[in-house]
């Protein structure tokens, strides 16, 4: 907010110079901060009759000549700052008529508060279908895995019931083919017995495949269970989610509320701010100015000191000589001796006047 502030007022300063921008003032009293401001464009116009005169004349400035102009120009200043121009269509109106066709119907105005209201409302509906859609695909994931799981059993079931019946049917004509061998003589007697050992043989190998398939019955129903506890805890995972949104429903309530007065706080902040800066800034203007008349006359003073000191220059050249000739008057032998001691003070005045001068009071001291 005090972004948009500054941008606003650096864009006024600038479209509306040489002190047509009249008042300016920043509005909190509605949700969304705003500026109004007032401006006067002066012209001056020369007639036959009158000369020259000074009117108001609001289009000799460039955005009240053409307002979907200034809108340009406000677009353009504010885009990164996140907000954009509208829709042209007024551009769009005047096309379709040029074209003979129906313009575009009016626009109603939506006030942020309730297009922020009906965000908010469109985002609950949103989180209302998402999760609808989590809760129908859970239902279906677990259907879907019930079903698996029976079928796998099934099938599981029926393979091993027809291999047993298999194996039963084989060991039955082994026994038939044994009561056969055994009317017969020793060579029948033999091949029984090695009919018996591989029967016995296959029998074990079936008791060992049928124990096999029990424990892996076994282990398809403890799945098939520890499916159902998992279809049991994601329920009661999505009812937690539930519960936990709703939560963050209410959280998230309170703490837009908590925004809404933050959010006051700060445009009250931002109020203050503002026009601390702008007394600020006039405060700096004013100091400034008066630096500058201070080192005006720091200069102004040093011109004079530099002039003293040119004229003392000058001064101390004349005197050198006199003062050579003064030496050369007080060495007279004829000169009395109340005059040559007074002229020797003289010059030892002098002496001491030339190699270390007086300061001067008005002198800066540095």
């Amino acid at each position: 907010m005090s972004r948009f502030v500054d941008r606003g007022v650096e864009f006024l300063q600038t479209h509306f110079p040489d002190g047509q921008l009249r008042e300016l003032t920043v509005h909190v009293d509605e949700e969304s901060v705003h500026m109004h401001f007032a401006v006067a464009v002066w012209n001056e116009k020369i007639s036959q009759n009158r000369g020259v005169q000074r009117l108001l004349q609001p289009s000799a400035n460039a955005l009240l000549a053409d307002y979907e102009h200034a809108q340009d120009l406000v677009g353009e200043a504010f885009l990164d700052l996140g907000i954009h121009r509208g829709e042209r269509r007024a551009a769009a109106a005047r096309a379709a008529m040029a074209a003979g066709l129906e313009g575009p119907s009016p626009r109603d105005h939506v006030p942020p508060s309730k297009w922020r209201r009906e965000q908010r409302r469109k985002a609950l509906q949103d989180a209302a279908k998402i999760k609808t859609t989590a809760r129908d695909a859970a239902d279906g994931m677990l259907a879907d895995a019930a079903l698996v799981s029976n079928s796998t059993v099934k099938k599981s079931r029926k393979r091993a019931v027809a291999e047993a019946r298999q194996r039963q049917a084989e060991a039955e004509q082994v026994l038939v083919d044994a009561r056969i061998a055994r009317t017969g003589g020793q060579i029948v007697g033999a091949f029984r017995h090695i009919r018996n050992q591989r029967l016995a043989a296959e029998s074990e190998a079936l008791n060992e495949k049928m124990l096999r398939r029990k424990a892996q019955l076994r282990q398809m129903e403890e799945r098939s269970h520890a499916l159902a506890a998992a279809n049991a805890r994601a329920e009661a995972d999505l009812i937690a989610a539930q519960q936990e949104t709703e939560a963050q429903a209410a959280e998230a309530a309170e703490i837009t509320a908590k925004a809404k007065a933050a959010e006051a706080d700060a445009l009250e902040v931002v109020q203050a701010t503002f026009m601390e800066r702008h007394a600020a800034k006039a405060e700096i203007a004013a100091r400034q100015k008066e630096m500058s008349r201070a080192q005006a006359e720091v200069a102004h003073k040093d011109a004079e000191l530099s002039a003293k000191l040119s004229k003392v220059d000058r001064l101390l050249r004349h005197l050198e000589p006199l003062l050579r000739r003064m030496i050369g008057w007080l060495k007279r032998p004829d000169l009395p001796g109340e005059i040559a001691q007074e002229g020797s003070e003289i010059l030892s005045e002098a002496h001491v006047l030339m190699s270390d001068p007086p300061s001067d009071p008005n002198a800066p001291q540095g």
